[in-house]
């Protein structure tokens, strides 16, 4: 009897210093994240374009607020939340900045400038929150 206890311990103790390990990912994974990160760059800078384009400075000072608001409330989640990542890596999970960043911008299009400019900028901004959870580091 003592050793099956013994056994079980040691197996659940094995089991959860397994959880904690970094999670080694697919070299396609790894593509996709690093596209998903280039990414993340397209939807403020082709806000900011549109705003130059336009010279729309009034679009530039809410884009700025807008940017700086969603940057300030993803960081703010993500020291309170304390989700760990699906790869193990950190407890910084939740919420995505990556996709934080692209869906303002891509809002910010939208809002300002029409569904022309808002949906193309939305579907990048999906891929890459797809490209995200695809390289496991955040859960749906």
């Amino acid at each position: 009897m003592k050793n099956k206890i013994t056994i079980t311990c040691l197996f659940i103790l094995c089991s959860f210093s397994l959880i904690a390990q970094p999670t080694e990912i697919s070299n396609s994974r790894r593509n996709v994240r690093k596209s998903g990160d280039v990414m993340t760059a397209v939807t403020p800078v082709a806000s900011l374009a549109a705003v130059i384009v336009f010279q729309d400075w009034q679009g530039l000072k809410q884009g700025a607020f807008a940017s700086a608001t969603s940057l300030a409330l993803t960081y703010g989640l993500k020291y309170v939340v304390d989700k760990e990542r699906p790869d193990g890596s950190n407890d910084k999970s939740f919420p995505s900045l990556h996709t934080s960043i692209s869906f303002t911008g891509a809002t910010f299009l939208y809002r300002r400038y029409g569904w022309e400019y808002g949906v193309p900028a939305c579907i990048v901004a999906s891929y890459v929150g797809w490209s995200r959870t695809h390289a496991k580091k955040h859960d749906w």
